[in-house]
């Protein structure tokens, strides 16, 4: 039978010796009757900026299976709750008990404003500069277009959340920060695909989609007293990418990044952009989330020495320092010579999949789709050990293939190197890339990796969307499902 138990997050509590305090008590009871259930994590920000995985609370094990920690808010905030590898959105007040049933993946809010927090999880929060969001606009050619579909699309949330508060199902702070999550999220959507569609219009129709960028700009300033979860994110598409992207061309901005100088360019940008105290928190935030792609620049260390300098008293800086330490670790760790265990493919002529796969007539294989900047990809190298073994004892080789250009490949060699991608290996040219993204890709109108294929000893494509290395169980039954 499986154990139905409870776990209890308080709010953290700092106890004075010295004097009674009033303290700003909030709690989070957790109900389950799943057998396995993994410890919960609560992700909290930091003056509005969510630190990744580096800010999380713990909670103790007690005996009967309740897990605990006592934690004080101070003022409201939007965080992330990690409930058995699935992650849902709450907004914590101050003095206010949230109670959660979580039955067969199934979550149910109840307690103070339950109803809000459930809806709140209903919301679709696609980031908005993901193909999977920006294609469900292809059919708004104009701006007018545009605008009216985002328009409807939040009048839906708003009504939603006015009908909670007219019913007095959630109180007024609540929905405030509710309406501020809705506000901010659509305006991101609005610049985010006004500069899209910008680069895929006439020279005569780019004004309209600018213009609808700045009213959106305008409407919404980056100086908001409760930073919603997309923050940074707006901040970065409203105000800055325009910055840069006014001084220096793509082709530009593409060399920089080769070249590991383009943080330089957008750390200074923020810099003249931002006012302060906003600043301090974009700045940290800029450097963690790129830090956190494992890109491995150094530029991002002397970055982060600055910060250091400027705000020698920050509270983000401890929340920094673990990521800038992989990053030094790592520029150490590829100063050693490559594995014999690496063969590369060479072939600039080689301009789509198939021809690729001539190079290994008569062999399986198991393809890795990757890039330098794709953070994911490089996480997923972690778990290359859990399927090398099913791998070879089946007969098939591990094939990468980088899908980054020929300036990135001394990037490209050094992470190979670094992660120890023993296999086969192949740098596609924007040819091969263009097929593959017309011909192999798991989505329409672009690519997304890393991406995993099974390819048998006939040369055919058994799946274009294989399971990740983390998942062996399921490699392995695709696999036997050949024999």
């Amino acid at each position: 039978m499986r154990k139905l138990f409870t776990i209890l997050v308080l709010a953290t509590v700092t106890i004075s010796c010295q004097k009674e305090e009033k303290l700003d008590i909030t709690t989070i009871t957790i109900e389950t009757d799943i057998d396995s259930f993994a410890t919960p994590k609560l992700f909290r920000p930091i003056d509005g900026i969510l630190m990744w995985d580096n800010n999380v609370d713990s909670l103790l094990i007690n005996s009967d299976y309740k897990y605990s920690g006592s934690f004080n808010i101070e003022k409201p905030e939007y965080v992330r709750l990690l409930l058995n590898k699935e992650r849902y959105g709450m907004i914590l007040l101050t003095n206010q008990n949230y109670n959660i049933t979580l039955k067969d993946s199934t979550i149910v809010f109840s307690g103070d404003n339950a109803k809000g927090q459930q809806l709140y999880n209903t919301f679709d929060r696609t980031p908005t500069g993901a193909f999977s969001f920006l294609n469900n606009f292809d059919k708004d050619s104009t701006s007018v277009l545009l605008k009216t579909h985002i328009d409807d699309l939040k009048a839906k949330e708003i009504v939603q959340i006015n009908n909670l508060k007219g019913q007095k199902e959630i109180d007024n702070q609540f929905h405030e920060l509710l309406k501020i999550d809705i506000d901010y999220y659509y305006a991101n959507a609005i610049v985010s695909l006004a500069d899209y569609r910008k680069g895929q219009v006439e020279d005569e129709y780019k004004k309209s989609f600018e213009d609808l960028s700045d009213r959106a700009n305008k409407k919404y300033p980056y100086k908001v007293h409760s930073k919603p979860q997309n923050w940074t994110d707006y901040v970065m598409e409203a105000k800055i990418y325009p910055e840069v992207q006014n001084k220096y061309s793509q082709e530009q901005r593409y060399a920089f990044y080769a070249k590991d100088s383009i943080h330089p360019i957008y750390l200074s940008a923020i810099k003249n952009v931002i006012d302060e105290p906003f600043r301090e928190h974009l700045l940290a935030n800029y450097i963690i989330n790129n830090s956190k792609q494992t890109n491995y620049e150094q530029s991002l260390v002397i970055a982060f020495d600055e910060f250091n300098k400027d705000y020698p008293n920050s509270e983000f800086t401890e929340y920094l320092k673990s990521d800038i330490s992989v990053i030094r670790d790592y520029h150490e760790k590829i100063k050693k010579d490559l594995s014999q265990s690496v063969i590369f493919i060479e072939g600039e002529s080689i301009n789509s999949l198939v021809e690729l796969l001539k190079e290994f007539e008569g062999q399986k294989l198991y393809i890795d789709v990757w890039a330098t900047w794709c953070g994911p990809c490089k996480k997923e190298f972690s778990n290359n050990h859990k399927i090398a073994g099913m791998l070879e004892d089946n007969g098939y080789k591990k094939l990468f293939i980088s899908l980054d250009r020929e300036n990135e490949k001394d990037k490209w060699m050094d992470l190979i190197k670094y992660y120890e991608l023993s296999g086969y290996h192949h740098l596609a040219n924007q040819e091969f890339y263009k097929d593959f993204a017309s011909e192999h890709s798991r989505i329409q109108n672009g690519i997304t990796i890393p991406q995993y294929l099974i390819v048998n000893d006939k040369g055919e494509i058994v799946t274009n969307n294989a399971p990740r290395p983390g998942k062996p169980d399921e490699v392995l039954k695709i696999i036997m499902d050949q024999i």
